[in-house]
Parts: structure tokens; sequence; C-alpha cells
């Protein structure tokens, strides 16, 4: 199991929390966050989120790099709702890389696959076995980033961990991948509506819009109120 430090903000009811990588050392990791935005205090001072610095402190907790906190995923990045952070979308970096493997696919090169690609799933894998995805009941399979990243997004209640040998940050990798990717990607025949056909990423943006929705319902009542 590896561990990695982490600093937390003394806000008031504030939920942030910054994340240091495996190799970093009690200043490392608050060298790290002082890049990042963080005022990391000493002899009695609280650390302070960027979110808090500009008077919104984290009131859900999510996958932002920079606060932990709960992100938006817009057409190219997602973004913190509380710190503003914003981070390129994984699928739009291998975009091309992904291109690329689709043709080899299509031409008849796939050769073997590892044990988490899906009988039914035609792609071809990327790169060596990295993660070992687990289901609900802790069985496992090994996987590439591709098919690990695909089985995660199929599966409820999974998980997923690195293996010992693969490259510091890949389950996080696989983690954010699944996240926009639909469960069972591979069965395309019928439109999908209903959520549990759905990414994790896109049924967040389904209830942002409905609490955006319900918000506005609300503001315009308190304006009808008001002018009665």
């Amino acid at each position: 199991m590896t561990f990695v430090r982490a600093i937390v903000c003394g806000g008031e009811g504030c939920l942030a929390v910054f994340l240091g990588q495996p190799q970093d050392g009690p200043e490392g990791v608050k060298a790290r966050a002082r890049r990042l935005g963080w005022e990391v205090g000493g002899l009695g001072r609280p650390d302070v989120c960027p979110a808090c610095q500009t008077g919104k402190p984290v009131a859900e907790r999510g996958e932002c790099a920079r606060c932990l906190g709960r992100t938006v995923d817009l057409e190219h990045v997602s973004r913190c709702l509380y710190c503003g952070h914003t981070e390129p979308h994984p699928a739009d970096e291998d975009e091309d890389q992904e291109h690329d493997e689709d043709q080899e696919q299509r031409a008849g090169s796939a050769g073997p696959r590892c044990p988490a690609a899906h009988p039914e799933d035609p792609t071809a894998c990327v790169g060596p076995v990295v993660v070992t995805v687990l289901d609900a009941q802790n069985h496992g399979a090994n996987g590439c980033v591709r098919h690990g990243s695909r089985l995660l997004a199929s599966l409820d209640g999974a998980r997923v961990v690195g293996l010992p040998d693969a490259p510091a940050g890949t389950a996080v990798r696989v983690f954010k991948l699944a996240d926009g990717i639909r469960p069972f990607p591979w069965l395309t025949e019928a439109p999908r509506t209903r959520e549990a056909e759905l990414s994790r990423a896109e049924v967040r943006q389904r209830s942002a819009g409905t609490l955006a929705e319900l918000a506005d319902d609300a503001h315009r009542n308190v304006r009808r109120s008001a002018g009665d």
C-alpha cells in the first residue's frame, strides 16, 4: 500500500485537502502545496486552501488536484467549483494515441489482450498491464490503462489499485478516465438516457443542471414575493 502526506485546510467548515506525491517528504508536500496557491502555516498558524482565500470554503469533496473539491466537466477541462482550478480531460490528452490504436485495431493488429478486456469489447490494449480492478466482492482483474478504465466504468462499487511496478499516479489516471466512460462502452446500438447507462461525469452534469434549475426557480419565487 502506498501512503502520501496530506495537508488539511484549517478554514472553518472547509473540507479541502491537498494530497502530495508518494516521494514527498514533509517539506516537499508543503512546497508542492505552496506552488498551487496554498498558504502553508507555521508556528501555530493554520494551513489555508486557495478556496478559503477567495471566501468559498470547500463544502463537497471531489477530484480537484488542488483542493480535493468537487469539479464539473466542461467541454475540454474539468473545473473546481471552489478554487477554480482547471485540468484538461485525460481523454483529450490521449486523443491522438487512442485514434492511432483504433486504426490498428480495425486493421486487425490487436493481438493478445489483458485479463480486464471484456470478450465483447473489440478494442486493443494500451500499453502493459498496470492496474488491478476490484469489484464490490473483491474479485479482481489486471488490466492495461484502456481496459482497466473501461472495466472500472462498467462495475458498480468497483475500485482500482496500481500494480507495484506501475508508474506513480497510474491508478488515479485510470480512475479519471473511467469517470468519463459510459458503462459497457462497446454497446452502442441503443440510445442511453437512464443514469445507470451514463458515465459518472454525465450524471454529475445532469445533477448540476437540475440543481441550477431549482436555484433559478427559487430566485424567481423570491423576486415574485418581493414584488408582491
